[in-house]
């Protein structure tokens, strides 16, 4: 049930009915707040079964072992020794469960590999396993609790409705954002209600996610596959295209998800954690990931940096954390020696930048004036530039099968080999119309978000009238045969 497709449409139009109009009236003011979470829990567990339903048991099963370990967990309940051991154990169950789902075939593969090369070859074999949907991202949120109860972080949540519906709440399911209990269940705990801005709020983020995933994602998929899968047909341009593509087709596939679950939760009464900040206007490959997949960011620096020691350590193993902590994101991705690599560059690039940092704090500073404001402007030009071709490059890896294929792109990219063939307009076109606007939009965001211009205020009367026309505008503009979200995936 993707969220662009009118199945959803259908879907969400009756969990919004209920949830707003059936249940008030149907239920006293006093049990109307548990009915609304029980109606949303079962329409969440109806959401995630409609993809495959056996996996709901999976589901259930990690909610449980969350929500019972929970209560040994807290300070006090058990003595630390037990309570670590406890902590321990649960920590094994969640990420071995991930494991065998997600990284099975992986590991055997690589062991079988191994063992092949001196010369033992077991009669182990490999077997197809199914990816439940969405493991890596509520894995992750199973985790967040239970380690922040046994940090006393968090409270015990003594509901099951509660806790139920904040481990399974359909619109962050499936591919996030990671959200944490300290964010989620006090939401569970007020009563809100149906505003007109509440409305204008959700429609705005929603067609914004729509935007980006059917218009922008959907369209250019199709060129992108073409461009990154040529084997070098089309030469350098070929490479650089289909780079610059993907990253649009990500962008465009990941964000648009985000901003839509955003919407949902909006209409629902609820809020999510941002998870994009126009990622694609950053000055480095620091700033890229402070404003990239930031749920993600958040857990890895609260729950795997900081418990490394972060920056309160050496100078050497402030690194060597920099590192562990985008090698874990990267395998987080998936079950590839590409993401793993891909992991492990940007945790590289990250150390080197902070290292250069330091550096640049501590030389003698120049001083201002009209010369220094005016080189600022090609500087900082420098800087974006500087970043969007890292990242670029770097994302190579994720969009290829192998890392050997990806190194064979990244040399076409920057030794240059002239096309084998003229590369069409059907493939050039779209991927430099919808990077262009891409960048556009972004940077129109940042202009509107960060820095407070172009606030233009619409009346509520004209914005509702032009959504109907917007909505068949963009159902137009939607690609006919939109695919999958690319991280339902992970």
């Amino acid at each position: 049930m993707i969220f662009s497709s009118a199945l959803y449409f259908f879907f969400f139009v009756a969990v919004f009915f209920i949830h707003w109009a059936v249940l008030p009236l149907l239920m006293p003011e006093k049990y109307l707040r548990p009915a609304r979470h029980a109606a949303l829990l079962v329409a969440s567990y109806v959401f995630f079964a409609s993809y495959d339903w056996i996996y709901s048991f999976l589901l259930f099963f990690f909610t449980i072992t969350a929500y019972g370990s929970a209560f040994f967990l807290t300070p006090g309940s058990l003595k630390d020794r037990y309570r670590n051991w406890l902590l321990l154990a649960v920590i094994c169950i969640l990420v071995g469960l991930l494991c065998y789902y997600k990284y099975y075939n992986f590991f055997l593969g690589n062991l079988l590999e191994v063992l092949g090369f001196v010369g033992i070859k077991p009669d182990w074999f490999m077997h197809t396993i199914g990816l439940p949907l969405g493991i890596s991202f509520f894995t992750f949120q199973a985790l967040s609790y239970v380690i922040d109860v046994w940090r006393g972080k968090t409270a015990v949540e003594a509901s099951f409705l509660r806790f139920g519906l904040f481990k399974s709440f359909f619109p962050q399911l499936v591919a996030g954002p990671i959200v944490t209990a300290r964010d989620f269940i006090p939401q569970l705990y007020t009563d809100t209600e149906l505003t007109v801005e509440r409305l204008r709020n959700g429609a705005r983020w929603f067609a914004l996610g729509y935007f980006k995933k059917a218009v922008i994602a959907d369209n250019v998929g199709p060129a992108v596959s073409a461009m990154l899968g040529d084997k070098g047909m089309y030469g350098t341009e070929g490479s650089w295209l289909g780079a610059f593509g993907f990253i649009t087709q990500m962008y465009g596939d990941f964000s648009g998800y985000s901003d839509m679950a955003w919407g949902s939760a909006i209409w629902l009464g609820f809020h999510l954690p941002e998870n994009f900040r126009m990622p694609h206007i950053a000055r480095s490959i620091s700033e890229h990931w402070r404003r990239w997949h930031m749920s993600l960011g958040r857990w890895i620096r609260d729950y795997l940096y900081i418990s490394l020691g972060g920056n309160r350590v050496s100078w050497f193993r402030h690194k060597i954390n920099l590192v562990i902590a985008m090698l874990v994101s990267g395998f987080w991705h998936g079950a590839n020696w590409t993401f793993v690599v891909w992991g492990l560059i940007f945790g590289i690039w990250l150390a080197a930048e902070t290292i250069f940092q330091e550096w640049y704090e501590k030389r003698p500073k120049l001083p201002e004036g009209p010369v220094m404001r005016l080189l600022r402007w090609p500087f900082e030009g420098l800087r974006w530039f500087y970043a969007m071709i890292c990242v670029t490059t770097i994302h190579v890896l994720f969009s290829s099968p192998t890392v050997s294929y990806a190194l064979f792109k990244m040399k076409l990219m920057y030794f240059y080999e002239a096309p084998k063939t003229p590369i069409p307009p059907s493939l050039y076109k779209p991927i430099l119309t919808y990077f262009g606007i891409m960048m556009a939009g972004e940077w129109l965001g940042y202009w509107i978000w960060e820095k407070g211009k172009f606030q233009i205020k619409v009346p509520l009367w004209l914005e509702f009238a032009i959504y109907p026309f917007l909505a068949l505008l963009l159902i137009q503009l939607a690609a006919p045969d939109g695919g999958a979200f690319i991280y339902f995936v992970f």
